[in-house]
C-alpha cells in the first residue's frame, strides 16, 4: 500500500510555536506565516457539538476555529530521518526543486 509507504500528515501546533508561531498573537515575521488560513492537525478544544481545531491565521497567528469553518488550507508535513541532507542548488520551485540526499 503506497499510502503508507511514505506517510504525510498536517503540521502541529508544536511544529507552528517552535517556527515562532504564537498563540492568539500576531506575528508575521516567521516562514511557516502564509498570509492565508490553514489547519493544523491540533485539537483546540470541544464545546457542546461543535470541535475546535488549531488554525494558523493569515496574520501568523494560532488560534481555535470550529471545523466546520470555511478555511481550506493545509500544510503538509513529512519526517525525514538522520543523515537526510539538501543540495544546495535548489531555490524550492517548480523548475528548480530541492533535492533531498539520503545516505
Amino acid at each position: 500500500n503506497h499510502l503508507f509507504e511514505h506517510p504525510i500528515g498536517l503540521i502541529t501546533a508544536d511544529e507552528v510555536v517552535l517556527a515562532g508561531g504564537y498563540p492568539a498573537q500576531s506575528n508575521t515575521g516567521y516562514w511557516l506565516r502564509t498570509g492565508e488560513y490553514y489547519w493544523t492537525m491540533s485539537p483546540h478544544n470541544f464545546n457542546g457539538s461543535i470541535v475546535n481545531m488549531l488554525v494558523v491565521y493569515n496574520d501568523g497567528k494560532l488560534s481555535g476555529s470550529a471545523v466546520h469553518s470555511t478555511y481550506d488550507g493545509v500544510r503538509p508535513v513529512i519526517n525525514l530521518k538522520a543523515g537526510t541532507t539538501f543540495e544546495k542548488e535548489g531555490k524550492g520551485t517548480t523548475d528548480n526543486p530541492y533535492m533531498v540526499v539520503t545516505d
